[in-house]
């Protein structure tokens, strides 16, 4: 699994090379987003997990969790966003929501990630030594957690 979310976190740097302006987008948009309607697919997986971002001085660690009975549908919708990221390599255009757009275009800048695997989920660090890169990626971590109380609240 670890590989799986590593792989498809990384993928995001390709899609910051061919990408509109994510204002344009919704920020989440799990039924038309290449990457999230994997998530969205799987049933009744996010109301049994959780997403949550914390800013650190060079980025932010994002601890996902997932309620034992649902880690497999959690396994699988990872790997079909891995293979979302295989055909974003090969240059097809794939939809993406804001945020996976954002996300890749951090990347694009040179931003670093890191994975730590947990038995209920993962834990991922995103990091930077560039002072821009670091707002920019404290604005998307809070930009993610102000829509997904939106999305908590309907």
């Amino acid at each position: 699994m670890k590989k799986i979310l590593f792989f498809t976190l990384s993928i995001m740097l390709l899609l910051g090379l061919s990408m509109i302006q994510a204002e344009d987008k919704a920020w989440f948009d799990m039924e038309n987003c290449g990457m999230c309607k994997h998530i969205g697919a799987e049933e009744h997986l996010m109301e049994n997990m959780t997403w949550e971002q914390y800013h650190i001085k060079n980025g932010i660690i994002s601890v996902s969790r997932v309620n034992p009975e649902y880690m497999e549908a959690y396994v699988r919708a990872n790997m079909n966003m891995m293979k979302t990221g295989e055909k974003l390599m090969t240059g097809e255009q794939i939809e993406m929501c804001g945020s996976c757009m954002h996300l890749g275009s951090l990347f694009a800048k040179g931003m670093q990630s890191e994975q730590v695997k947990m038995k209920d989920g993962g834990i991922m660090l995103f990091t930077s030594d560039n002072a821009d890169i670091i707002a920019a990626l404290h604005e998307w971590a809070d930009k993610n957690s102000a829509e997904m109380k939106k999305m908590d609240a309907n």
